[in-house]
């Protein structure tokens, strides 16, 4: 019976990662509220870069578009290349990389028209993207403020040194984040919760990923990486960023992020469990998007070099 659940467990922790990877990837559009996933259009839009124009194919991808796509390259043989790369994480199958890479965009722009795909080639998606999301002051100014309630609901608190949920509640903590699981319906609720300058409690219902940052900043604890070098950001996979930045560093390279186990500097081995060591590290990602994504994210980015292979896999170290 443990063995059923931990299998169905795993089922729906790769399920749920795998609908993430889409829609980060620019592939769907996932509203939470209503557990509707919708197919994004295709376009082809611009990875950020210098020297040669490179862009990425997005959206929802039919066989008969893959080939017009195909054929329409085949006519700028010379000028064009059309790459397509396949990729997977936790050994579940993604939509393959599919790339063009011309000396200039008007090459791509005709190339795309020839298949009948739309276009955004002006600036980098990513770049529109890490623009378009607000702040994490502003996320938080946004939300309502209620006055303290209990909720008798099973409790955890976000643990800022070990980057976990721990159970039960900490009413002496403030501030501090509480996920509540009704025990029914087993959806959860995390609140934000904080004093007034009268010691009054207070408490906002926030989004997990947002409300996770909250605490950390708060906390003045940074946890992105990023290596210069190698243009890598990588994030903790237990403190996931929020779903749009996410899109903005996946759309970076079209790869969605390398799951690897590393102990970086910082972190303290006897307060984080094995998990805490893995982290979601994005390719190409520019030094002033990295910056961007962290700054609104209330983080400093930390410098790390990681250890790569020739094909651009990191290595594991823990």
């Amino acid at each position: 019976e443990a063995g059923r659940d931990s299998q169905k467990t795993r089922r729906l922790f790769i399920g749920r990662a795998f609908a993430l990877n889409l829609e980060a990837l620019g592939h769907c559009d996932i509203d939470m509220d209503t557990r509707r996933i919708t197919a994004c259009r295709p376009v082809i839009t611009l990875l950020p870069g210098s020297g040669y124009t490179r862009a990425l194919l997005c959206g929802a991808r039919s066989p008969d578009l893959l080939q017009r796509l195909e054929n329409a390259a085949k006519q700028y043989l010379g000028n064009l290349q059309h790459y397509i790369s396949p990729q997977a994480q936790n050994n579940v199958p993604l939509p393959s990389i599919i790339t063009l890479e011309a000396m200039t965009p008007e090459v791509i722009l005709e190339c795309a028209k020839e298949a009948g795909i739309e276009t955004a080639l002006d600036r980098p998606a990513a770049w529109d993207i890490a623009c378009f999301t607000g702040s994490l002051d502003e996320y938080e100014a946004a939300i309502t403020t209620l006055p303290y309630s209990t909720l008798d609901w099973p409790c955890d608190t976000f643990d800022e040194g070990s980057l976990h949920f721990a159970a039960g509640d900490a009413p002496k903590r403030s501030p501090r984040l509480a996920k509540y699981t009704n025990p029914i319906t087993q959806q959860t609720q995390c609140r934000w919760i904080t004093n007034d300058p009268d010691g009054n409690s207070l408490y906002r219902i926030v989004d997990r990923s947002w409300g996770r940052y909250l605490a950390l900043s708060r906390a003045q604890k940074n946890v992105l990486f990023y290596d210069q070098r190698r243009y890598l950001l990588s994030a903790p996979s237990t403190v996931p960023m929020p779903r749009l930045f996410a899109r903005a560093a996946s759309l970076c390279s079209g790869k969605a992020p390398q799951s690897v186990e590393q102990k970086l500097p910082g972190f303290d081995s006897k307060l984080l469990t094995k998990a805490a060591f893995r982290w979601d590290v994005y390719s190409n990602v520019p030094h002033v998007i990295a910056e961007m994504l962290a700054q609104k994210l209330g983080q400093r980015l930390k410098p790390h070099q990681f250890t790569t292979s020739e094909n651009g896999t990191i290595s594991n170290n823990a």
